[in-house]
């Protein structure tokens, strides 16, 4: 009896214990532009239509028009959360693995696909608009694909520079992560 209700201890607490991230996985913003009668969704994603693509509970509600996140795993795709509603949201440039976003005050930054070779820093070729800018230097860790390295996303606050700058490498990397900053408007 007592290896029984260990077992099930034990399945319970791995059932609970938070999984790695897979190396596959990424997520982008997207668009919704229809709500399915079955709680699937339309998702504009970086010009790439999604059709009926499942939601999670916490992002049931979303209607057309509002900006939601989707996480893909190879070619399965997920809507998880709703990020603003409506028109709120301003894609200020989405391009090249960089997407900036605008949000009321605050602005997302988001490298996903960034990529460097043989130099451990990568510049984004948008520069942030200065009504737009942090009042300080912003930056956050993220990390790349594969090799598992860490690299800061930055943004330079007097000239509105995007980069990236990797920890001790100087191999090919491609960074995923997102920046989100205030702005004084």
């Amino acid at each position: 009896m007592h290896s029984q209700v260990s077992d099930a201890a034990q399945l319970i607490a791995d059932a609970f214990e938070p999984s790695p991230p897979s190396p596959s996985m990424r997520w982008r913003w997207g668009t919704v532009t229809a709500v399915n009668s079955d709680g699937t969704m339309d998702v504009d994603a970086a010009g790439s239509a999604m059709d009926d693509v499942p939601a999670l509970a916490s992002a049931m509600g979303a209607a057309v028009g509002d900006r939601v996140r989707v996480d893909y795993l190879g070619t399965s795709a997920v809507v998880v959360g709703v990020l603003a509603t409506g028109a709120a949201v301003e894609t200020l440039y989405d391009q090249s693995g960089w997407t900036v976003l605008r949000c009321g005050s605050i602005v997302i930054v988001q490298a996903h696909g960034a990529s460097c070779s043989g130099s451990a820093t990568t510049a984004c070729s948008y520069v942030i608009p200065a009504a737009y800018r942090p009042a300080y230097n912003a930056s956050n860790l993220i990390a790349s694909t594969g090799t598992g390295v860490f690299s800061r996303l930055y943004v330079n606050a007097s000239t509105g520079a995007i980069s990236t700058a990797s920890v001790g490498t100087t191999s090919t990397n491609t960074w995923y992560g997102t920046l989100v900053y205030a702005y004084a408007s």
